[in-house]
């Protein structure tokens, strides 16, 4: 019997080895169904306390700890960004719009 066992698991041991790249036969965590790039990963260290914050607070969202953190990650530099953006706009709109137009009440 330890044989017919080996030989099953050689046998499913190939064909997955035959489609291991197959997202439709292989639907394993962490592989894109679209065919786009693989995610690409990134570490980072925190305490203990750091780590039990993230967690509560992504658990008040329901949330996975590593979404809810690449949400704030995400928020964090589009905020950032935000008073560069509207400096230009601003400068653009200096250009182009009358001065008494850009008074504000």
């Amino acid at each position: 019997m330890s044989t017919d066992i080996a030989a099953r698991l050689a046998r499913e041991a190939e064909h997955y080895e035959e489609h291991y790249n197959d997202p439709e036969s292989n639907p394993a965590p962490g592989r894109r169904r679209g065919g786009g790039p693989p995610p690409r990963l990134l570490t980072i260290r925190l305490s203990a306390d750091q780590h039990e914050h993230l967690a509560r607070e992504a658990a008040a969202r329901d949330l996975p700890v590593s979404t809810f953190a690449r949400n704030a990650l995400m928020d964090s530099i589009a905020q950032s960004e935000t008073p560069a953006v509207a400096a230009q706009l601003e400068d653009a709109l200096r250009h182009v719009l009358k001065p008494e137009l850009l008074r504000t009440a």
